[in-house]
């Protein structure tokens, strides 16, 4: 049973993650509402939707909240359920969507942390907010593309500045020789930012030091070999 009103004492629910998470705080979904009319809204509207005072998705405490039984359960015990197939129905076809629940906890889980605004694009992966529905189908066009002429048209659609920026770091690693002179610097100064100044990424010289410790070691033709490959292409990458 829970109390969702003074008049309701209980309703049927199920979980939106299928219990997969270990923690005391589960989202579950009302089931007098159909799931459905979820499925087909935009990373945003969902948002909004799952924020309004009316929605169909609350946090329980496990920990905390009163006990709760099985629809198997009480079949089993031939007690009276009104509803029970659409309930079911609804159930499974909430549980099926995967994608949808996949959203509905990252907005859910997103409200309980903050993220720190930083300085680099990588860093306002959260922090900037989600892709659109629009982005996110233009970042499959994007990556289903074969050639550079396709991606950069599509590179130039992104509403998002953040993924545009990251389609072009792509298409600067995979066409070098095709991208304008001008992305093609832009890509080369990241480069040459990561691999030769301090910052949150890993410090290129610190591997090349250890490389250079592990030769001194008594390694076998093979590993010297290997270890000599990787700083080769640490430095190669420093000169980019």
């Amino acid at each position: 049973y829970i109390p969702r009103s003074k008049t309701t004492k209980y309703y049927p629910f199920c979980l939106v993650n299928n219990g997969l998470n270990e923690s005391n705080n589960q989202f579950i979904f009302d089931l007098t509402n159909d799931p459905e009319e979820l499925f087909n809204l935009t990373f945003n509207d969902l948002n909004d939707h799952l924020n309004s005072r009316n929605s169909p998705i609350k946090k329980m405490n496990i920990a905390r909240t009163a006990a709760s039984i099985s629809c198997n359960t009480l079949l089993k015990d031939n007690i009276e359920l009104e509803n029970v197939e659409l309930y079911q129905s609804r159930a499974t076809a909430l549980k099926q969507n995967l994608s949808l629940q996949e959203k509905i906890l990252e907005i859910l889980s997103d409200q309980t942390r903050s993220y720190p605004v930083g300085d680099y694009l990588e860093d306002q992966i959260y922090s900037g907010g989600f892709a659109s529905s629009i982005d996110k189908d233009r970042m499959n066009q994007f990556h289903k593309a074969q050639d550079f002429e396709e991606k950069n048209k599509i590179l130039n659609t992104f509403d998002d500045e953040r993924y545009k920026d990251f389609a072009t770091r792509i298409c600067g690693q995979i066409f070098p020789e095709q991208i304008s002179s001008e992305q093609l610097l832009y890509c080369r100064n990241i480069v040459n930012d990561r691999f030769n100044n301090q910052g949150p990424w890993p410090d290129a010289q610190a591997y090349i030091d250890e490389g250079n410790e592990l030769l001194s070691k008594d390694l076998d033709k093979n590993e010297k070999m290997l270890v000599n490959l990787a700083i080769n292409s640490i430095k190669s990458s420093q000169s980019f």
